[in-house]
């Protein structure tokens, strides 16, 4: 029999918490303070994010809300998949990168985040919003 196998990475917007985006805001202030984002050109959630001294309704002002709940997708994927594990990740750092120069530093950078945001929700201080779901059929 051939069994197919998906995954879906996706975020839960709506779980997010006030602690997750402060650490959020102080990265990007300390970043600008240092001159390495690209303000510009780009019209992201980091630039409204830090345009708004962190305020949380930014949060929910800059995303969809037609969006489906990561709690939807998963139920209505094991309809037509075998769930094989859910699970968290890091996700707010890729807001992070858009902001930043294409190049080396840039991309240590948007990795020293990465593992900071890893690091922080292990302990409990932040919240991880990165949902991965995988299944087969």
């Amino acid at each position: 029999m051939n069994k197919s196998e998906i995954l879906v990475e996706d975020f839960a917007f709506g779980e997010i918490d006030r602690a997750t985006v402060e650490w959020f805001y102080g990265i990007l202030a300390l970043l600008n303070t240092c001159g390495r984002l690209n303000l510009d050109d780009e019209d992201s959630f980091g630039k409204a994010l830090l345009r708004g001294n962190g305020d949380f309704e930014i949060w929910h002002r800059e995303h969809d809300h037609d969006l489906h709940s990561a709690v939807k997708m998963f139920s209505v994927l094991k309809n037509y998949f075998d769930p094989l594990a859910e699970t968290s990740a890091p996700y707010v750092y890729r807001y992070l990168h858009p902001l930043l120069e294409d190049d080396a530093q840039g991309y240590a950078i948007t990795s020293q985040v990465f593992d900071l945001e890893k690091r922080l929700a292990q302990t409990g201080a932040i919240k991880l919003i990165g949902r991965r779901f995988v299944g087969r059929k």
